[in-house]
């Protein structure tokens, strides 16, 4: 059973059992250069003997002003960075980053009903990732005042922003498939939203997606395929994760739904190889971005 907080000792306690300062049992812990390695040695084993864990993190957060780490924000459930290739190797580059440097790494979910928690966090900076764009969640994170990067998504007032061009590349791809001749789409998209819905969707929902990157890829290809003279159809399936089950049950709906289309574009690699593993009818071509 755990000792209660009652029964824990204190910073006094430690040092009056010694024999040593209070600022000498601080040190121990904290500046343990400061001391020779027996005292420090036998401090630490006092306080354990007193149950006494060392000063209080939050305090001396309070009185330094640092809590030596950062945080990354991140939409989807916590579980999905360590599934989707792309969001763990971008976490795996953070914390490599933040190793090098001695900072700590925190990974808060956003989101309804986590803006607590966003409010509570004791960190020095934040990185957004995958954050949707949500009047609420980015009212909670431009209220920290805290030094923060935008990662693939929504730009904010004087925040820095690392992403690519979006809607560019997704034009090239769409323009490569419409010079090919094709004249019958099917787009598998990534989330859109935050409400974990799956299946069609029409251009309706599409105006209104929380999640950028895959607002501005959509955008990029409509632009292509609805523009010229030459007539097109075109029909998109949104998916809860990117994954290649999800692509495999679009490229489901795609083949079992007449007029099928004649090409494919994905969102992501991932949706990409699961589309391609159906095995296409013969006026199908499944190319990816």
């Amino acid at each position: 059973m755990r000792p209660s907080l009652k029964d824990r000792g204190t910073l006094t306690d430690v040092a009056k059992a010694v024999g040593v300062s209070v600022a000498s049992v601080s040190y121990a812990f904290s500046r343990p250069d400061q001391l020779s390695p027996e005292l420090r040695q036998r401090i630490l084993a006092k306080a354990r003997s007193l149950n006494y864990p060392g000063p209080n993190p939050a305090a001396r957060m309070l009185r330094t002003g640092f809590a030596g780490s950062i945080a990354v924000v991140y939409a989807s459930p916590l579980y999905h960075v360590f599934q989707d290739p792309a969001a763990s190797a971008f976490l795996s580059g953070v914390a490599e980053a933040c190793s090098e440097r001695h900072l700590g790494l925190l990974l808060l979910q956003c989101g309804d009903g986590y803006e607590n928690i966003l409010r509570r966090a004791a960190v020095d900076g934040l990185i957004i990732y995958t954050m949707p764009n949500d009047g609420r969640t980015i009212q909670t994170v431009v209220d920290r005042g805290l030094p923060m990067v935008v990662v693939d998504q929504f730009l904010l007032p004087n925040v820095p922003f690392v992403g690519i061009e979006e809607r560019a590349a997704a034009r090239a791809c769409a323009q490569h498939l419409k010079d090919l001749g094709h004249k019958r789409f099917g787009i598998v998209t990534f989330p859109l939203h935050i409400d974990g819905y799956t299946g069609p969707i029409d251009k309706g929902r599409l105006r209104k997606a929380g999640f950028e990157v895959a607002r501005r890829r959509m955008q990029g290809y409509l632009s292509v395929i609805a523009s010229g003279e030459t007539k097109t159809s075109m029909k998109i399936w949104e998916c809860l994760r990117s994954s290649e089950e999800d692509g495999r049950t679009a490229a489901q709906f795609f083949l079992q739904n007449k007029p099928r289309p004649t090409a494919i574009l994905a969102t992501s690699d991932r949706l990409a190889l699961g589309v391609m593993e159906l095995p296409a009818p013969g006026d199908c071509v499944f190319r990816k971005i």
